[in-house]
């Protein structure tokens, strides 16, 4: 066959044509400049990114009949041809899929007790040396720690983590790397140019980001391309030719899902189905869109360094309709949906139905957004409430005169008289703090005793407030398990607990325990009722009014104690669950954050 691929015809002969492995050239031409050869080397790599190449241009330099060893073979002696050629008896590749059994490990073993034919060393590359069985592994030990001085193994594997750790330790390790884009792009024009091809960047872009980092990979497709479109290479026909999908369609999906456009939708899977594209293919293409559609939107279109600069400005506009949680939730869809199809014999309904959900898929809200937004409504209600009190306090009349002071001239065009309030006889503190107020706050005061005292909080946690009178507090218990003891301790802790009081609410107030007001749940009609205790069952409290007292909005004490002991059983068994019922919303994904 008197044809030669493109990838054989320009495969690197010298340390400064292998592209992108800069880090290992480097470090092999010092290493033959100072005479610091070692004995075994193993190259790690993807495929298609020079391993081989370089171990045959490390054989060729030290191996060089000119000047050898050096770092600059000359390609031209008769060592370095035979090397090219494959033909040298001095260096000898071996394929470890086919010889990876102790048999031929021990044939090896022999063998390299013989001096070089031509060279001064005799080397060995075997290639997909991960193949090789364990007790082969085994059996090349010894050799390959106290190998004869003349001979060099080279060993070159895609998956270093099956080859045995004593393997590794006995000889130095370099790590191929993918080859970056822009470098896969230079060498493809340069190949170009010798070749005299016409072809346009968005072509070489294409191919280079089809190899996936594969120097190899690319030339083989410039080989297939040109097969196809001739001399001549134009965008459009290398798309036919390759089977790739033009990034515009990723676009009009996109566009659809964010109109939320059903019928579209359909319409576009059957176009996907029609055209003859691969499923799953499409959806590997639309992962990365979404992928590169996210690091626009959290980096900006600029980072897009694996994306034609035709697309990046493109990105960066449709990013806008999007959030970054919306975009994170799309990714896991497609990815379930990938995992679907592989296994599904009906991929058109799995394709269709995934298409549904991203086109009826709602905006992300987060939970702490709801929380705040929950809060600022309660803080809302609350001072309507507080409001209502002081029209209230301000519209009844003083009961002595001498109490109404002077009206106070505010500026010279207008003056408010200011009433004031009678003060208590008893010299307690009037709290104007609402029951509401204190349900609102109850979670985040029951969370900084538990941060703070932690047993304190644990007695908290099944209370609930049911009355204030004045600045005291009244709270009531889920359960009749309480005791004098835990009584005795929250009382202990009245004046640490009302400064808590007095951070969340503004007030000072002071908490009394009354298990008069402890309730109960009846488990089996999922009912709440008021408990019926002996009067010998808990220390002496004030009495209760046997009529239930009315709260400002109209409902009764019991109704109020019943409501807040129902959303606090909703928050103990799950937080999330009051929101989901609240906001009539679908929880996507928890996490837990802790404050350790």
């Amino acid at each position: 066959m008197s044809y030669l691929v493109i990838a054989r015809k320009y495969r690197p002969m010298r340390f400064d044509d292998v592209i992108g492995q800069e880090h290992i050239t480097t470090t092999l031409k010092n290493a033959i400049e100072s005479g610091r050869i070692a004995h075994a080397y193993i190259f790690s790599g993807p495929r298609g990114v020079g391993k081989t190449t370089t171990a045959r241009i490390f054989a060729k330099a030290i191996n060089c009949e000119k000047g050898g060893p050096t770092v600059t073979p000359c390609n031209e002696c008769l060592s370095c041809t035979e090397i090219t050629g494959g033909r040298s008896l001095d260096v000898l590749e071996i394929d470890g899929a086919s010889n990876r059994g102790i048999d031929e490990i021990r044939s090896l073993r022999d063998n390299v007790r013989y001096m070089p034919i031509r060279g001064g060393y005799k080397i060995y590359i075997i290639d997909e040396f991960h193949m090789i069985t364990k007790d082969a592994f085994n059996a090349l030990l010894k050799t390959l720690e106290e190998p004869p001085p003349q001979v060099i193994f080279i060993f070159a594997t895609t998956e270093p983590n099956k080859i045995l750790p004593t393997i590794l330790s006995r000889c130095q390790r370099f790590d191929f790397k993918r080859v970056p884009i822009d470098k896969i792009i230079g060498r493809l024009r340069y190949i170009c140019n010798e070749e005299k091809i016409t072809i346009d960047e968005e072509s070489l872009f294409a191919m280079a980001q089809m190899s996936d980092g594969g120097m190899r990979d690319s030339l083989t497709l410039l080989d297939q391309v040109i097969s196809f479109c001739g001399t001549d290479i134009k965008i459009d026909q290398l798309r036919d030719a390759l089977g790739i999908i033009n990034v515009d369609v990723y676009f009009e999906l996109t566009n659809i899902i964010h109109q939320k456009q059903t019928a579209e939708g359909f319409k576009f899977a059957a176009k996907i189905l029609d055209a003859g594209w691969d499923i799953t293919e499409f959806l590997h293409g639309f992962l990365e869109h979404i992928r590169n559609m996210l690091m626009a939107k959290a980096c900006g279109a600029q980072s897009l360094t694996e994306v034609f600069e035709g697309y990046q400005k493109q990105y960066g506009q449709s990013v806008a309709y999007f959030s970054e949680p919306d975009l994170l939730r799309m990714m896991n869809l497609v990815s379930e949906t990938v995992q679907r199809v592989k296994w599904s014999i009906k991929q058109k309904f799995i394709f269709e139905l995934m298409l549904m959900k991203l086109i009826h898929m709602e905006s992300t809200v987060q939970v702490s957004d709801l929380i705040r937004k929950i809060e600022s409504i309660e803080n809302n209600e609350s001072n309507s409430d507080e409001l209502v009190v002081k029209k209230k306090i301000n519209s009844v009349a003083p009961a002595a005169s001498e109490d109404v002071p002077e009206p106070t001239v505010l500026n010279s065009t207008a003056s408010i008289p200011v009433v004031k309030p009678a003060k208590f006889s008893s010299g307690s503190q009037h709290v104007t703090v609402s029951l509401r107020q204190v349900e609102s706050k109850w979670g985040a005061i029951l969370s900084r005793v538990k941060l703070e005292k932690i047993r304190v909080g644990a007695i908290l946690e099944n209370a609930f407030p049911a009355e204030i009178v004045q600045d005291v507090l009244h709270v009531g218990f889920t359960h009749s398990d309480f005791t004098g003891f835990h009584i005795e301790i929250i009382h202990k802790e009245r004046e640490y607990l009302s400064n808590v009081m007095n951070e969340f609410l503004g007030q000072r107030v002071r908490i009394q325990c009354d298990l008069k007001r402890t309730i109960e749940i009846d488990r089996d009609h999922r009912g709440l009722h008021v408990n019926d205790m002996p009067e010998d069952h808990y220390p002496a409290v004030e009495s209760m009014d046997k009529e239930e007292t009315k709260s400002e909005n109209g409902a009764s004490q019991k109704d109020r104690v019943e409501l807040f002991k129902h959303i606090r059983e909703l928050e103990q068994k799950d937080p999330l669950k009051r929101l989901i019922e609240m906001f009539d919303c679908e929880l996507i994904e928890a996490s837990y954050k802790s404050n350790t």
